[in-house]
């Protein structure tokens, strides 16, 4: 799907700025690609999602940056990727901005080719018919051979770039190789030790040694965890003999339940965030350093913002 790119940063000269923004105000441009320049006193109407590649180092410039959507009473979605790492970040500006966000895992290798292979049909309908036409007859000799079905599928598979076999993605952590699996018990689940203990309770040592990140939920009554990949058809062999603890299901997890959070020391956190913008500000003046020297010793301090350099949620 066509969608129309531009970028917008500091090193950009205002006038070509000035009408990249007005490129996108009048719809030629669909998707703006910026640094913290668009992140205030641009008021845009109809933006309906904003996506921040990492959470900022601090939560003004969240409420900037998402301030870009939902304007003018309108309804907009704003959505932060982070790291494990990054998680503390999250809860602060959380802290600090007095909302709650929705944790979201990411779309399954699935998810995404389907969009893909919905965008790769709707191309079908552009293909003039005396292209068809040139290779009616080799379709025709494929659906005998292999049926209409399978060719279609390989077809929009080629099409899309996916002829490789499908690497699997947590959609708890993220992880290649690893499922996430869904068990929800009719009685609350003490702690994820006790989820664990069921894991390990119904299914061999081996498998069960491989599962990670044992989450509960806000209301105990479903754990989230994940599993090796190579371990999923064996579980569900197990899930579909019945032989699970009364009380019990196990299935493959497609969308997360609202998910209990560690406690977390404020005070701990606001450390390391102090710690890690003084990391930025050691990156961005050795960077300013470097700029300079190269540009016959004129600064390029303030051109961007120090948070407009590839950081977002």
């Amino acid at each position: 799907v066509a969608l129309g790119v531009a970028v917008l940063h500091g090193d950009i000269p205002q006038s070509t700025r000035e009408v990249t923004i007005e490129r996108y105000r009048s719809g030629k441009v669909r998707c703006l690609v910026a640094t913290d320049v668009a992140a205030r006193g641009l008021d845009i109407q109809g933006v309906d999602l904003v996506v921040q590649t990492h959470p900022p180092l601090n939560y003004e410039s969240y409420i900037h940056r998402a301030g870009r959507t939902g304007r003018a009473g309108r309804k907009g979605v704003c959505v932060t990727f982070y790291s494990l790492r990054e998680a503390y970040i999250v809860r602060i500006i959380e802290h600090k901005a007095g909302i709650k966000l929705k944790r979201a895992g990411p779309p399954s290798p699935t998810d995404i080719v389907t969009a893909a292979a919905k965008d790769a049909a709707s191309l079908m309908d552009t293909i003039h018919e005396d292209n068809m036409d040139a290779f009616r007859k080799v379709s025709e000799e494929l659906i005998k051979e292999r049926g209409a079905e399978s060719v279609v599928a390989a077809a929009l598979a080629c099409m899309t770039g996916y002829s490789s076999r499908l690497v699997s993605r947590s959609i708890l952590s993220c992880f290649e190789g690893q499922v996430a699996m869904l068990m929800t018990s009719t009685t609350p689940l003490q702690s994820s030790g006790h989820a664990f203990s069921l894991v390990r309770k119904n299914f061999r040592p081996d498998l069960a040694q491989s599962v990670r990140g044992m989450t509960l939920s806000t209301d105990k009554m479903q754990a989230v965890f994940d599993v090796s990949e190579k371990y999923v058809k064996e579980m569900k062999s197990v899930i579909a003999s019945d032989s699970l603890s009364p009380g019990l299901s196990i299935e493959v997890c497609s969308e997360l339940p609202e998910l209990a959070e560690d406690k977390i020391d404020m005070s701990t956190a606001q450390q390391q965030l102090q710690d890690q913008r003084a990391r930025q500000r050691g990156k961005w003046q050795n960077n300013s350093n470097g700029r300079n020297t190269g540009r016959g010793g004129h600064s390029a301090r303030g051109r961007g913002g120090f948070y407009g350099r590839g950081r977002g949620r």
